[in-house]
């Protein structure tokens, strides 16, 4: 015997219906009918037999599936989410150094000199949803996913070796002046979320399937340096540096969109059917049988992040701080940076180093019988945030942008001091745009934020 609970068919115990006779009835009328315990069937509907039945029912598994998993695990099933991943690098390195002093006429030098060779072993896991097929829908321009019900693991590992030189030369020119050059490699490993190894299937349109994901085959990308410095001091809290730098960089990691072909599994039996896995009887109501979904896999365009050219950054820095007798002082410093894999918005570029910009900051401040006021502005010209939007391909740029701070404290005495602050004083908004600057990406605006409050320290 069974009944329904929930949408689906659960077997209940023989006698929750009887047979009802109703004597002396209305004449021609049955007077004979089927009734049942309400409250003894809502109480087998609620038994864990009954529940587990029908969860197997939904999952489409055979019967008695549920009971075994919960009597394994305690009615806990583990699944691994899609954006689950365990990233673990393992870094061997031996390294040496020697220090050499003397003197150039009346300067004190002193050279330091040294590497590090560093082995590194990489082994990368997650989960991903399956693609199962692509299945065609009553709008001609846009598929169905057809997505396997559990993730599956994905598991990936990489190695790789670097030798990393450096030498450090300081110059006393005076007891004031300090002239430094330095020569050296340096390394820059890629992050955490870029070594995914999912790939994350994106809307499927016609003639525009897309995809995002990690690479779990990515190597820290590598720079040659060379810094040339001149400081001088000139007060106990006050100093000026002008330096000059030069990288080339090698295998500088962006995002870069490319195709790939992904394999269909449920098309496996039935290559040739330009439907996939589906006759055209199942097709739903108005559906048309698309000339794109042929064969066993289909190609993507993938956007993920890969290791590109070699390009050279070079640019000044200069730096100043300066405080008075009166409490008074500033700090002041600006960067110029210029390369030669800087994106023309006129072509199409694969390769373009990504995050340079210039950039300015001021700070002045007033520090005197503990009361602390400080003025702050820093700004950072526009640059290339990303070659290739994961969502267009196209390249993503982030405006100017400069915030003004100001913040103020009062040492009442020595536990408690009250202070306020206010952040982004003039409102400025972030601005993002695609290849043109009339393409708006991202407009956000967080205004201006106050604070006040009291700090106490015991």
């Amino acid at each position: 015997m069974f009944g329904l609970y929930g949408g689906y068919r659960v077997a209940v115990p023989e006698g929750t219906l009887s047979q009802y006779t109703a004597n002396n009835f209305f004449p021609g009328v049955a007077d004979t009918w089927y009734t049942y315990d309400a409250a003894g069937f809502f109480n087998v509907l609620e038994t864990n037999t009954t529940m587990q039945a029908a969860n197997d029912a939904t999952a489409g598994v055979p019967a008695g599936t549920t009971a075994a998993i919960i009597g394994l695990n305690g009615g806990w099933t583990p699944s691994l989410q899609p954006d689950f991943s365990i990233i673990s690098e393992e870094v061997t390195s031996v390294y040496m150094d020697f220090v050499f002093q003397g003197d150039l006429g009346d300067m004190p030098w002193t050279v330091n000199v040294g590497a590090r060779y560093s082995e590194t072993k990489t082994s990368v896991e997650g989960a991903e949803v399956v693609l199962n097929d692509i299945l065609a829908t009553s709008d001609t321009t846009l598929f169905s996913l057809d997505q396997a019900t559990q993730t599956t693991a994905v598991t990936k590992g990489g190695s790789y070796a670097n030798l990393l030189p450096s030498v450090n030369f300081k110059l006393d020119v005076q007891d004031d002046m300090v002239l430094r050059f330095s020569i050296y490699d340096s390394l820059t490993r890629p992050t955490l979320t870029q070594l995914s190894p999912v790939t994350n299937i994106g809307e499927p349109r016609l003639q525009a399937l897309t995809a995002t994901g990690g690479n779990a085959a990515l190597k820290p990308f590598k720079s040659e340096n060379w810094d040339l410095s001149y400081e001088w001091y000139f007060g106990d809290a006050s100093s000026l540096t002008v330096a000059y730098f030069n990288k080339e960089v090698e295998d500088f990691i962006t995002t870069l969109r490319a195709p790939e072909t992904i394999f269909l599994p449920a098309r496996a039996n039935t290559a040739g059917n330009i439907c996939g896995n589906c006759a055209p009887g199942d097709l739903p109501p108005g559906a048309v049988v698309s000339e794109e979904l042929v064969g066993i896999s289909e190609d993507f365009i993938v956007s993920r992040p890969q290791n590109g050219e070699t390009a050279e950054v070079n640019g000044f820095e200069v730096a100043v701080t300066h405080v008075w007798d009166n409490g008074f002082g500033f700090s002041a410093n600006a960067t110029v940076v210029n390369s030669n894999a800087a994106i023309d918005t006129s072509s199409s570029q694969t390769f373009a180093l990504e995050g340079l910009g210039d950039s300015q900051n001021l700070i002045v401040f007033y520090e005197e019988a503990g009361f602390q006021a400080r003025v702050a502005f820093n700004n950072r010209e526009a640059f290339l945030q990303t070659l290739s939007n994961a969502t267009t391909g196209e390249p993503e740029f982030v405006d100017t942008y400069g915030q003004w701070d100001a913040s103020a404290s009062y040492d009442i005495n020595e536990n408690f001091t009250v202070f306020v602050e206010g952040i982004n004083l003039t409102g400025e908004e972030t601005i993002k745009h695609g290849r043109f600057s009339n393409q708006i990406t991202l407009l956000q605006d967080t205004g201006t934020r106050y604070a006040f409050g009291v700090r106490a320290n015991f």
